[in-house]
Parts: structure tokens; C-alpha cells; sequence
């Protein structure tokens, strides 16, 4: 899993903000801004409904979105894989 891709995940509850971790023939391996933060396994074809994440018409910078995931499970729980993933 070395993959880091920042992008708004448009799912039936909204739109929240993402990191594809990892990309594999079978699943994407998601860590969606939802409590509590965890790694969610997706199906390749949910891809159709994820955007590139943008700040100002620039790639989101990886250091602040690595930043407010980290706040955001310190503050509604994290899982110690979806920690391990984001350091």
C-alpha cells in the first residue's frame, strides 16, 4: 500500500473526504472521513463516485490532509491500522 491519493468520496450519505491508500485488482482500501476512522475495502467501480481533492485549484497538500484526518480520529476514534497508514 503505497498509494496516497487525496479525493471527496460522493457516497449515498454525502460527500466526505478521502485517501485511497491502496489499490488492488479486487478493492480499493479507503480511509473516508466518517467516525469512527477506519480503512473500508471498496470495490474498484466505486472510483466513479470519488474526485480529485482540491485546495485553490491545487493538489491538496498530503502534510495538511494527513494533519486534519489525525484531529479528526483523535477526536471521534481511529483504528491502529488506519493510525499506521497515515503516519
Amino acid at each position: 500500500m503505497n498509494t496516497f491519493e487525496p479525493v471527496q468520496y460522493h457516497s449515498p450519505d454525502g460527500i466526505f473526504p478521502a485517501v485511497i491508500i491502496g489499490r488492488g485488482h479486487k478493492y480499493l482500501h479507503v480511509i473516508v472521513e466518517t467516525p469512527p476512522l477506519r480503512i473500508v475495502k471498496l470495490p474498484p467501480t466505486f472510483e466513479r463516485s470519488m474526485t480529485p481533492l482540491a485546495l485553490k485549484d491545487q493538489p491538496y497538500p498530503h502534510p495538511r490532509l494527513r494533519r486534519m484526518f489525525l484531529k479528526f480520529g483523535r477526536k471521534f476514534g481511529m483504528s491502529k491500522s488506519a493510525r499506521k497508514a497515515l503516519r
